[in-house]
């Protein structure tokens, strides 16, 4: 998988401060949708990789996005990722579609720790 990102996008990505391990993670979220293909898309700032997970070719070399295998069906090989100041969100298209147009980054770092992870 391949996502241009705009110098707007990538600008705005590179604004977080991530420390080692984290990193941003593209995902079709279904969960709590009721069906596998009835989900929405998001960029999730993760801690913890998955064992499917891979990493995305980009233009920003400040940049990685990952993806999880299994999701990968529910995009095209190359994608598109711009920001919008004004509205503080990402839009995700491709030539054939557009994925989302109110993506914003959702912050799953402590969200992904297991009970035995989680800091007493």
């Amino acid at each position: 998988m391949y996502i241009h990102l705009t110098d707007a996008a990538a600008e705005r990505l590179a604004s977080y401060d991530l420390a080692e391990g984290e990193r941003f993670r593209l995902v079709y979220d279904a969960e709590g949708c009721g069906c596998a293909v009835s989900g929405v898309v998001a960029l999730w700032l993760t801690n913890a990789p998955e064992s499917d997970e891979r990493e995305a070719e980009t233009n920003a070399e400040q940049v990685s996005i990952a993806y999880l295998r299994r999701h990968e069906v529910f995009f095209e090989d190359r994608l598109r990722l711009d920001y919008n100041p004004e509205r503080r969100a990402f839009r995700l298209s491709s030539n054939g579609q557009i994925y989302g147009n109110g993506i914003d980054v959702i912050d799953r770092r402590g969200a992904l720790r297991t009970p035995a992870d989680a800091p007493r």
